[in-house]
């Protein structure tokens, strides 16, 4: 075989970036491939995807928890971020139109960025004990940041009564089978339907509690 065969026959290589720049694309290149094959994706995964060396991915990703830790990390920046952010600052104090605010950022990210809301799913059920550990830290944040959203007033999680706790993990359990809703291709009347029941719901709550 030819020299030139031979190099056709290589995996293409991409260019040179800027480390914060190779850094991003290969967190990017992780997020999809984690959302396609779930946590098992690997190093030489995203190294066939990106296009780099594995050499290159570890000096990014040293170990595989780095990885993982890495794909949780902006998981949770996303989700802070980009629903729960833009919820409080348009609650107005007014629980019905939190949630109501809350389902619209969610729907409109999950629309937007499909591979971070499937990853997010993927790290409610999983139960190795490390990664169910940090989703539970990580869903506890949740429900701190939405109660107060929910109650209209600063509440806190571990002193909140079980009703207000559980008005909380209503809203996050209903947020989960929201996102499953937009990514199964629900159409907007269903979801709607799903986010009204959810609001009657709670709203039911608050008028047993008074």
């Amino acid at each position: 075989m030819s020299i030139s065969a031979k190099l056709e026959k290589k995996t293409p290589r991409a260019g040179r970036m800027k480390p914060k720049d190779r850094a991003q694309q290969l967190l990017s290149t992780a997020l999809s491939l984690f959302a396609e094959k779930g946590f098992t994706a690997k190093h030489t995964d995203i190294a066939t995807r990106a296009q780099v060396s594995v050499p290159t991915t570890f000096v990014y990703f040293e170990t595989r928890e780095a990885l993982v830790k890495a794909v949780i990390e902006e998981i949770k920046r996303f989700i802070t971020t980009e629903i729960l952010v833009e919820a409080e600052a348009k609650a107005h104090a007014n629980p019905q139109n939190a949630i109501r605010v809350s389902a619209e950022a969610l729907i409109n990210a999950a629309k937007k960025n499909p591979d971070h809301v499937k990853v997010w799913l993927m790290w409610s059920v999983l139960f190795e004990p490390c990664l169910h550990k940090s989703y539970h830290e990580f869903e506890l944040q949740i429900l701190q940041f939405l109660l107060p959203i929910i109650e209209g007033k600063e509440v806190d999680f571990g002193q909140a009564t079980a009703l207000q706790r559980n008005k909380a993990r209503l809203i996050l359990g209903s947020s989960l089978m929201l996102a499953r809703m937009v990514l199964n291709g629900e159409d907007e009347v269903g979801r709607d339907d799903f986010v009204d029941l959810t609001i009657r719901s709670v709203t039911t709550s608050f008028t047993a509690s008074t």
